[in-house]
């Protein structure tokens, strides 16, 4: 099944790609930047720990969900596999940034394939050279 499961979100994320996962990387990142500045203070230890507060209920949750689902629910343990893959491979999301930045770097545009660099990043890219950008 897990493999069925990867096949549909193949071909689903070639349909109907995330528009750059904003409705699920937004809120990510500010509980990653709670995390930084409750945690951070320079240590492994506690880099360690903001690390296993973050990510491990997310997993501790989807693998009771999906043990639930195995055991009582079959067919809704295959849309989860299928959600959550969808949710977090993001093939595309990339692709089409990188694919314009070859391309402008490849015509010879570094002021264009800047651009596309900043907005896929949102940082500047302003200073950077052809070869920091590809």
């Amino acid at each position: 099944m897990t493999l069925f499961s990867i096949l549909i979100v193949l071909l689903l994320e070639q349909a109907r790609p995330l528009a750059e996962q904003r409705a699920l990387f937004a809120p990510l990142v500010r509980y990653a930047g709670f995390l930084e500045a409750q945690f951070n203070d320079g240590q492994f230890l506690h880099g360690a720990i903001a690390w296993a507060l973050g990510v491990l209920p997310l997993v501790i949750g989807i693998i009771g969900l999906q043990w639930l689902f195995s055991y009582w629910l079959p067919l809704l343990a295959i849309f989860l596999n299928i959600a959550v893959l969808y949710a977090t491979v993001g093939f595309r999301q990339f692709s089409h940034y990188f694919t314009d930045i070859h391309l402008a770097l490849r015509m010879g545009e570094l002021t264009r394939a800047r651009q596309l660099l900043a907005e896929w990043r949102q940082q500047s890219g302003d200073r950077l050279s052809s070869e920091e950008v590809a």
